[in-house]
């Protein structure tokens, strides 16, 4: 039931939002170059990192900022992924807790996906979810760490 949640929350942020409609996939931590990490607090607590490509985060700015003109700079990639990660999370936690006790902190943004996934497994958590997406050849991964 939790993952399907996330899931949802995970469609519904990128098709209304980005206009990028995904399928289901592998989470492949080696296909992701770049990744935002957020921390969550109230009913439930935890971290959320969100993983991607280079070329789905630059999509994504494209799409959501409506920007004709490839390669988006690196700072509009890197705000464009802080935001979709805290949309994604918020939307997961108001379905989750629908109270609206939970707060977020600022997203963080990493160049180097694997340092980002050490850093949300650093977080003391029980219940880890992985969930993995594809759109056409791009690659997006999120994991969901929750404390006990």
């Amino acid at each position: 039931m939790m993952e399907r949640m996330m899931a949802a929350s995970i469609f519904e942020v990128l098709e209304k939002m980005f206009f990028i409609f995904l399928e289901s996939g592998d989470f492949e931590q080696r296909a992701y170059a770049n990744a935002a990490v957020v921390d969550f607090q109230g009913m439930l607590n935890g971290r959320m990192g969100l993983f991607m490509t280079r070329s789905m985060a630059q999509t994504m700015a494209a799409n959501m900022l409506c920007i004709s003109t490839h390669p988006v700079s690196n700072e509009i990639v890197e705000d464009c992924t802080g935001e979709a990660a805290e949309m994604i999370c918020g939307t997961f936690l108001s379905k989750a807790d629908p109270s609206g006790s939970s707060r977020l902190s600022l997203p963080v943004f990493y160049r180097d996906a694997a340092t980002a996934s050490n850093e949300v497994a650093s977080s003391p958590g029980g219940l880890e979810s992985r969930l993995g997406f594809d759109a056409g050849m791009e690659k997006m991964g999120v994991i969901f760490r929750f404390a006990p």
